[in-house]
Protein backbone atom coordinates (compact mmCIF):
# COMPACT_ATOMS: atom_id res chain seq x y z
CA UNK A 1 0.00 0.00 0.00
CA UNK A 2 2.82 2.55 0.79
CA UNK A 3 3.94 1.93 -2.83
CA UNK A 4 0.62 3.01 -4.45
CA UNK A 5 0.62 6.05 -2.27
CA UNK A 6 4.08 6.73 -3.04
CA UNK A 7 3.39 5.91 -7.27
CA UNK A 8 0.35 8.46 -6.88
CA UNK A 9 1.90 11.11 -4.62
CA UNK A 10 4.55 11.58 -7.27
CA UNK A 11 2.44 11.50 -10.49
CA UNK A 12 -0.03 14.18 -8.84
CA UNK A 13 3.15 16.42 -7.94
CA UNK A 14 4.40 15.79 -12.05
CA UNK A 15 0.83 16.66 -12.96
CA UNK A 16 1.03 19.71 -10.27
CA UNK A 17 4.24 20.68 -11.79
CA UNK A 18 2.59 20.76 -15.20
CA UNK A 19 -0.89 22.87 -14.47
CA UNK A 20 1.86 25.55 -12.38
CA UNK A 21 3.62 25.92 -16.09
CA UNK A 22 0.10 26.40 -17.87
CA UNK A 23 -0.41 28.85 -15.29
CA UNK A 24 -2.62 27.18 -12.71
CA UNK A 25 -2.22 26.93 -9.60
CA UNK A 26 -3.19 23.48 -8.10
CA UNK A 27 -5.36 22.69 -4.82
CA UNK A 28 -5.62 19.60 -3.13
CA UNK A 29 -8.93 18.97 -1.62
CA UNK A 30 -9.69 15.75 0.63
CA UNK A 31 -13.79 16.56 2.10
CA UNK A 32 -14.40 14.42 5.44
CA UNK A 33 -17.76 14.80 7.62
CA UNK A 34 -17.22 13.79 11.22
CA UNK A 35 -14.14 11.19 11.55
CA UNK A 36 -10.07 12.26 11.07
CA UNK A 37 -8.66 11.57 8.13
CA UNK A 38 -6.84 8.26 9.01
CA UNK A 39 -5.66 7.70 12.83
CA UNK A 40 -2.91 9.80 13.37
CA UNK A 41 -0.41 7.20 13.30
CA UNK A 42 -1.72 6.25 9.85
CA UNK A 43 -1.78 9.91 8.51
CA UNK A 44 1.86 10.54 10.30
CA UNK A 45 3.03 7.75 8.37
CA UNK A 46 1.66 7.55 5.07
CA UNK A 47 -0.93 10.45 4.34
CA UNK A 48 1.49 13.65 5.48
CA UNK A 49 4.24 12.41 3.37
CA UNK A 50 2.33 11.91 0.36
CA UNK A 51 1.10 15.33 0.65
CA UNK A 52 4.72 17.00 0.89
CA UNK A 53 4.84 15.29 -2.09
CA UNK A 54 2.10 16.76 -3.79
CA UNK A 55 2.27 19.95 -2.31
CA UNK A 56 6.31 20.31 -3.17
CA UNK A 57 5.94 21.63 -6.34
CA UNK A 58 4.07 25.07 -5.29
CA UNK A 59 6.76 25.36 -2.40
CA UNK A 60 9.41 24.79 -5.24
CA UNK A 61 8.04 27.44 -7.54
CA UNK A 62 7.04 29.99 -4.28
CA UNK A 63 3.48 29.87 -4.94
CA UNK A 64 2.37 27.02 -1.81
CA UNK A 65 -0.71 25.41 -2.95
CA UNK A 66 -4.02 25.76 -1.36
CA UNK A 67 -4.91 22.29 1.00
CA UNK A 68 -8.08 21.36 2.09
CA UNK A 69 -8.92 18.33 4.43
CA UNK A 70 -11.62 18.04 6.40
CA UNK A 71 -13.20 16.12 9.30
CA UNK A 72 -11.75 15.95 12.70
CA UNK A 73 -7.98 17.28 12.08
CA UNK A 74 -6.95 18.95 15.60
CA UNK A 75 -4.78 15.55 15.78
CA UNK A 76 -3.16 16.07 12.74
CA UNK A 77 -2.83 19.78 12.55
CA UNK A 78 1.10 19.89 12.73
CA UNK A 79 1.57 17.11 10.23
CA UNK A 80 -0.71 18.97 7.78
CA UNK A 81 1.02 22.26 7.86
CA UNK A 82 4.62 20.48 8.08
CA UNK A 83 3.54 19.49 4.74
CA UNK A 84 3.76 22.99 3.38
CA UNK A 85 0.56 24.38 2.25
CA UNK A 86 -0.07 27.79 1.88
CA UNK A 87 -3.81 27.32 2.78
CA UNK A 88 -5.50 25.37 5.02
CA UNK A 89 -8.89 25.12 6.24
CA UNK A 90 -10.15 24.74 10.22
CA UNK A 91 -12.79 22.27 9.79
CA UNK A 92 -16.23 23.28 11.69
CA UNK A 93 -16.15 19.63 12.50
CA UNK A 94 -12.79 19.40 14.50
CA UNK A 95 -11.46 20.64 17.98
CA UNK A 96 -11.07 24.56 16.52
CA UNK A 97 -9.08 25.97 19.73
CA UNK A 98 -6.72 22.90 19.58
CA UNK A 99 -6.19 23.39 15.66
CA UNK A 100 -5.20 27.24 15.68
CA UNK A 101 -3.02 27.05 18.77
CA UNK A 102 -1.16 24.43 16.42
CA UNK A 103 -2.09 27.19 13.65
CA UNK A 104 0.02 29.85 15.87
CA UNK A 105 3.28 28.12 14.60
CA UNK A 106 2.69 29.31 10.93
CA UNK A 107 2.11 32.77 10.34
CA UNK A 108 2.70 32.37 6.95
CA UNK A 109 0.25 30.20 5.71
CA UNK A 110 -3.38 31.19 5.45
CA UNK A 111 -6.33 29.66 7.59
CA UNK A 112 -9.76 29.74 7.06
CA UNK A 113 -11.73 28.83 10.41
CA UNK A 114 -14.94 27.34 8.81
CA UNK A 115 -18.38 27.51 10.68
CA UNK A 116 -21.06 24.88 10.03
CA UNK A 117 -23.17 25.50 6.36
CA UNK A 118 -26.26 25.25 8.38
CA UNK A 119 -25.80 28.31 10.69
CA UNK A 120 -26.03 29.64 6.97
CA UNK A 121 -28.82 27.56 6.05
CA UNK A 122 -30.47 28.20 9.16
CA UNK A 123 -31.85 31.47 7.65
CA UNK A 124 -31.82 33.29 11.27
CA UNK A 125 -29.24 36.22 11.53
CA UNK A 126 -29.16 35.72 15.53
CA UNK A 127 -27.70 32.00 14.76
CA UNK A 128 -25.41 33.37 12.13
CA UNK A 129 -23.95 36.42 14.36
CA UNK A 130 -23.61 34.35 17.30
CA UNK A 131 -21.27 32.17 15.15
CA UNK A 132 -19.44 34.97 13.71
CA UNK A 133 -18.71 35.62 17.46
CA UNK A 134 -17.53 32.76 18.26
CA UNK A 135 -15.08 32.38 15.86
CA UNK A 136 -14.05 35.45 14.83
CA UNK A 137 -11.58 36.15 17.55
CA UNK A 138 -10.08 32.68 16.54
CA UNK A 139 -9.40 34.16 13.44
CA UNK A 140 -8.19 37.25 14.43
CA UNK A 141 -5.52 35.52 16.68
CA UNK A 142 -3.73 34.55 13.30
CA UNK A 143 -2.38 36.91 11.25
CA UNK A 144 -3.71 35.33 8.27
CA UNK A 145 -6.77 34.27 9.54
CA UNK A 146 -9.88 34.46 7.65
CA UNK A 147 -13.35 33.17 8.26
CA UNK A 148 -15.75 31.45 5.94
CA UNK A 149 -17.71 28.55 5.27
CA UNK A 150 -16.78 25.58 3.05
CA UNK A 151 -19.99 25.79 0.87
CA UNK A 152 -23.09 27.66 1.14
CA UNK A 153 -26.56 26.09 0.90
CA UNK A 154 -28.09 26.44 -2.43
CA UNK A 155 -31.24 28.23 -1.02
CA UNK A 156 -29.57 30.80 1.17
CA UNK A 157 -30.61 34.12 0.95
CA UNK A 158 -28.19 36.38 -0.32
CA UNK A 159 -28.98 38.92 2.16
CA UNK A 160 -28.29 37.06 4.81
CA UNK A 161 -24.23 36.38 3.10
CA UNK A 162 -24.18 40.10 2.49
CA UNK A 163 -25.91 40.88 6.36
CA UNK A 164 -22.93 38.18 7.60
CA UNK A 165 -20.01 39.95 6.17
CA UNK A 166 -21.14 42.96 7.42
CA UNK A 167 -21.36 42.28 10.80
CA UNK A 168 -18.14 40.71 10.50
CA UNK A 169 -16.37 43.74 9.30
CA UNK A 170 -17.98 46.03 11.93
CA UNK A 171 -17.19 43.30 14.82
CA UNK A 172 -13.54 42.78 14.04
CA UNK A 173 -13.06 46.19 13.63
CA UNK A 174 -14.08 46.57 17.68
CA UNK A 175 -11.90 43.42 18.99
CA UNK A 176 -8.60 43.70 19.31
CA UNK A 177 -6.42 40.87 17.82
CA UNK A 178 -5.12 38.67 20.55
CA UNK A 179 -1.79 38.09 20.97
CA UNK A 180 -0.53 34.08 19.16
CA UNK A 181 -0.74 31.68 22.21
Amino acid sequence: MCRAIDFLARHQAALCRQMLTLGFRPAILRVGRRSAPRPAAIFRSLVAPALRVMLAPGVEAGAPFTCIIGGNIACVAADLFEAGPGMVICPAETDQHAFMEVAARYPDVTVRINMPSSRLGSGDRSVLFEEINRLLPLALRHPRGLLGTGVVPYDCDPDLIRSACFYTDQTATKLDPLPNS
